[in-house]
């Protein structure tokens, strides 16, 4: 009992590849077998792995999705047709990992590691909450109005990315707008943030500047507002 005690004194924890996903949560001791730990997991590169302590002395480690209590692990074997779940151990080491790639928003939920000895068995939780950043725009209640002749200044707010995306885009009626047309009078201003805001600016417009504008990053819900360019004001 000494020994399962030892291996438990941490709870699991998340570890992110710097350059895939970005997390955040709390650690506490776990006292009892149903503690969870919050954790916030970002899609960005789509891979998350979770760690279970130990696994030595014939002490037998597996991890079951609470959601619908599927076994997905025992051991270093899978009982998953979804191949973006793999257990990854090396020998010798203390740590079990759950790893899971592409990560979609169905794998929210509670993922419980399960820790079977002789002694009995003991569980840890890890509680994942993806999160998928957003664009919106501003003032958009699904159209926008101008002037011929006026100006389009559309402002797009990239939220809940863990890092500023490296590239926003803007597309009208689906195409991705050039910005060095002969046309000109067109710019995009982006300041990077922890709420990237993008503004797209259009001078003198026509009526071939009407339609569907969208606003999108990487990884991103995009967003999109229909502007109507006519004469006088409406």
């Amino acid at each position: 009992m000494e020994k399962q005690k030892k291996l438990f004194k941490e709870i699991p924890h998340l570890l992110a590849q710097a350059l895939d996903v970005s997390f955040a949560h709390e650690s506490q001791e776990l006292n009892v077998p149903n503690v969870a730990t919050p954790s916030i997991i970002y899609i960005r590169k789509e891979v998350k792995k979770s760690f279970c302590p130990d696994g030595h002395d014939g002490t037998q480690i597996s991890w079951v999705r609470r959601r619908d209590w599927h076994i997905l692990s025992s051991g270093m074997f899978t009982y998953t047709n979804d191949e973006r779940f793999q257990i990854l151990h090396a020998e010798g080491s203390d740590d079990w990992t759950l790893q899971i790639k592409y990560v979609q928003k169905r794998d929210n939920g509670t993922y419980e590691c399960q820790v079977s000895s002789n002694a009995g068995m003991v569980s840890h939780f890890v509680n994942l909450q993806i999160v998928v950043p957003e664009a919106t725009i501003q003032g958009g209640s699904g159209e926008h109005h101008v002037d011929v002749g006026s100006v389009i200044d559309l402002v797009c707010i990239i939220d809940k990315s863990p890092t500023p995306p490296q590239y926003v885009f803007w597309y009208h009626n689906n195409h991705m707008i050039n910005y060095d047309t002969a046309r000109g009078g067109i710019t995009v201003d982006t300041v990077p943030g922890v709420r990237t805001q993008s503004r797209l600016t259009i001078r003198d417009t026509n009526d071939a500047d009407s339609g569907n504008y969208t606003c999108s990053a990487s990884n991103t819900e995009p967003a999109s507002i229909y502007v109507f360019v006519s004469e006088g004001k409406q």
